[in-house]
């Protein structure tokens, strides 16, 4: 149920959402959503989408671009994803972006995010240094909100390409038989969920993937 006059309710999937409408030239209003774990964090996302600077929303009834912030578009394009898309890629997108892209990128504006800016925030040694599958995903998911941001606001770049960093691979280390029977006997204690996809992933060589698909 709604708080009344705040339009935030608690959803049936745990999460709280809050409710605003932004204004278009010659369009009716829209309503659009942020979402949160809690109350308070949905009630401060609300505030900021409904002040000037972050949603853009102007008395004159138009939708100023300049300031939708890429956290605004963020949170709309992975609702989406949470509807469309399987829960395992959800979960997957999120963690990337609010790990890899959230802090750095989040009060921007998107129609100030070039190439240049992004370029300068987020290739840093620190980024060069994460796997080619890492650095592959955080552009796959920072390219997906572009093109979102892009297609619903007056926003400039909708794709950002970036040259892969390789990095020289790290020799693997396989556990010994020793070291097998005492990460199993250790896996065996106070079992949980964690534990046994650790220990399905042993016992039959599935990836992660693979494992967090079987039902």
């Amino acid at each position: 149920m709604a708080r009344r006059g705040e339009n935030i309710r608690k959803r049936k999937d745990g999460r709280w959402e809050g409710r605003y409408t932004i204004y278009k030239a010659g369009q009716n209003g829209t309503v659009r959503s942020v979402y949160a774990r809690t109350y308070a964090e949905v009630k401060e996302k609300l505030a900021k989408a409904k002040c000037l600077p972050a949603s853009g929303y102007t008395g004159r009834g138009k939708q100023d671009a300049a300031g939708v912030t890429f956290l605004l578009a963020s949170e709309e394009w992975l609702d989406i994803i949470h509807k469309s898309r399987k829960l395992s890629t959800y979960q997957k997108y999120k963690m990337v972006y609010e790990k890899h892209l959230l802090g750095k990128l989040g009060t921007w504006p998107v129609a100030q995010l070039d190439a240049d800016l992004i370029r300068e925030i987020l290739e840093t040694d620190e980024f060069h240094a994460y796997s080619v599958s890492l650095q592959r995903s955080v552009y796959c998911v920072l390219n997906q909100i572009l093109t979102y941001a892009s297609t619903h606001y007056p926003s400039g770049t909708a794709r950002y390409v970036y040259r892969i960093q390789h990095v020289d691979a790290k020799p693997l280390k396989i556990l010994n038989h020793t070291e097998q029977i005492k990460l199993l006997r250790y896996l065996y204690e106070e079992m949980d969920i964690y534990k046994l996809g650790i220990i399905i992933c042993i016992s039959t060589g599935l990836r992660l993937g693979e494992i967090c698909a079987l039902k």
